[in-house]
């Protein structure tokens, strides 16, 4: 025990106040670019602006509690511990979303480890891709809406029902997520539309199959 004491003594140091105020700063500075590039370039179909607002805060945390527990062993083990009782109940639904949640989160422990310009390097390379990628896939989402159904759930098979409405007036049509409860349901999917005529079609469709039906249709700029 007089080991492990003098051990977790030795391995305590003191944190520079001016460098740790440079990284919550770059840490505020690169989450905001992150979260920008989730709003602008995202795909996810929940709201991107709500979700992209923790990622700031996030990053923030991030770099705090590494530079904290970096400075000591004891610290260390004792957040073990801590975040053995913490428990995230929040399901996360989109892909892209944890993607970018583990962007910010990486920002954080570059930085609180106190590793600026890999950091700054690592984040700059994957926005980059980022943006390569929507670049590339720009001409095809401008021709595909996201489509969000919603409703009370009837008990009966409604995806089934939808898609065969649907089916017969898209040029293009793919289930992407669905939400089934015993009191509500949503459909999202990815639908192609050869003209404004058409959506309006299945629009009226689906409301003559349900007048209490929630129709949201997304990024339809790419209509004719």
């Amino acid at each position: 025990m007089d080991t492990l004491r003098g051990i977790i003594a030795d391995s305590t140091t003191t944190v520079e106040l001016w460098g740790f105020i440079i990284n919550l700063i770059l840490a505020a500075v690169i989450s905001f670019g992150i979260s920008a590039a989730y709003v602008w370039w995202g795909t996810s179909f929940s709201n991107r602006s709500k979700a992209a607002g923790n990622f700031v805060l996030l990053a923030v945390i991030t770099t705090f509690v590494i530079t904290i527990i970096k400075s000591s062993l004891a610290l260390s083990l004792g957040l073990v511990g801590a975040l053995s009782i913490v428990r995230f109940r929040t399901a996360i639904k989109e892909p892209e979303e944890l993607t970018f949640l583990f962007l910010a989160i990486a920002t954080g422990l570059g930085l609180g480890a106190n590793q600026r310009v890999i950091t700054i390097a690592a984040v700059a390379f994957a926005l980059l891709i980022i943006g390569i990628r929507r670049a590339v896939m720009k001409h095809d989402r401008r021709t595909t809406l996201h489509l969000i159904i919603s409703g009370q759930n009837s008990g009966e098979a409604t995806a089934e029902e939808v898609v065969g409405i649907l089916k017969p007036l898209c040029s293009k049509l793919e289930l992407v997520r669905l939400d089934d409860t015993r009191t509500e349901f949503e459909l999202s999917f990815l639908a192609e539309f050869r003209s404004f005529r058409m959506l309006t079609a299945a629009r009226s469709a689906l409301r003559t199959w349900s007048k209490d039906v929630e129709i949201r249709f997304l990024d339809d700029e790419g209509l004719d």
